[in-house]
């Protein structure tokens, strides 16, 4: 009886050691799976934001190419688009996304060239476009609504605000104002347009508008400067 005892206390704690082993090694493939799904993602998760952002700034321009090309076949009829007013309204009539060329919501850019005759325009992303000029016009049309908003207070007779939402290429961000001009430059380059504006009997006197890329800067007297101008 002793015997048979001892014989099941020993397998008993051979089981024991066997349980505790098999749970260690899982324990140790689990960890080792956890790590190389993290080296995965680390190594997968940037190439498929830049393979996104690559179809994105294609499919845009693809789209401006189409839209451009509309625009010289309608000239070529004698048409007349005579202003980007005109030339805006035809593409969003002529092609089925024209009021959204871009895929990430880009505010398109229709400026003429030529002369006041001719109906030849230039189309330019305000995401997907050449850097310097995007940020030259993404810099204007931030100043044409923070002077939109202060014509709009100034009939109210309400006090300057302090801030102003400024809604371009998909999103909206807030331009501060502020008491001097203190230069601000592209240093930070967060990936995130930020804009300070100064104001003088309800005209904007200095302006900035700063991206990851380049700064535009806007005073009343001596108009656009900063690198983005260079």
């Amino acid at each position: 009886m002793g015997g048979d005892a001892l014989i099941r206390g020993e397998i008993m704690a051979n089981k024991k050691d066997k349980f505790h082993n098999n749970s260690g090694i899982a324990r140790i493939t689990l960890i080792l799976l956890i790590a190389v799904l993290i080296m995965i993602i680390i190594i997968a998760v940037p190439s498929l934001i830049q393979f996104n952002r690559d179809r994105d700034s294609v499919g845009c321009k693809n789209a401006i190419t189409t839209a451009k090309r509309q625009l010289a076949i309608e000239g070529m009829t004698g048409k007349s688009l005579s202003t980007s007013k005109d030339a805006s309204k035809f593409i969003s009539y002529v092609m089925s996304d024209g009021n959204d060329l871009c895929p990430t919501d880009g505010t398109i850019y229709i400026i003429k060239s030529g002369s006041t005759t001719d109906s030849s325009y230039r189309l330019i992303c305000g995401i997907h476009g050449d850097t310097k000029e995007k940020t030259q016009l993404n810099a204007s049309y931030a100043l044409s609504q923070i002077e939109d908003k202060l014509d709009t207070v100034k009939k109210k007779n309400e006090n300057v605000p302090e801030e102003i939402v400024i809604t371009m290429n998909g999103s909206s961000f807030v331009a501060h104002k502020t008491m001097e001009n203190k230069g601000y430059r592209t240093g930070d380059r967060d990936k995130k347009a930020k804009a300070y504006y100064m104001v003088e009997d309800g005209e904007v006197t200095y302006f900035t508008y700063v991206d990851k890329d380049h700064c535009a800067n806007y005073t009343k007297k001596d108009g656009w400067t900063g690198d983005a101008f260079k």
